[in-house]
């Protein structure tokens, strides 16, 4: 994967340009496959995983216990 990165400045008349003085250059088309974004699970989504993943190493380790493996 290839980023590239483009700097931005400012033109002294209040507009912003590329390092070339091209005028517009958030004009450009973005190829929004490549960065498109989406929700995976939301913080409360997380945190009741969380959870449950905790109570399934408790668990774990109850048996491990009662049951060792050496």
């Amino acid at each position: 994967m290839t980023m590239n990165i483009q700097f931005l400045y400012e033109n002294g008349k209040g507009s912003a340009v590329d390092e070339y003085g091209r005028p517009e250059p958030m004009d450009y088309i973005v190829d929004e496959e490549q960065f498109r974004l989406e929700t995976l699970s939301s913080h409360t989504q997380y945190l009741d995983q969380l959870h449950l993943e905790s109570e399934k190493m408790i668990e774990t380790m109850q048996i491990e216990e009662l049951h060792p493996l050496f």
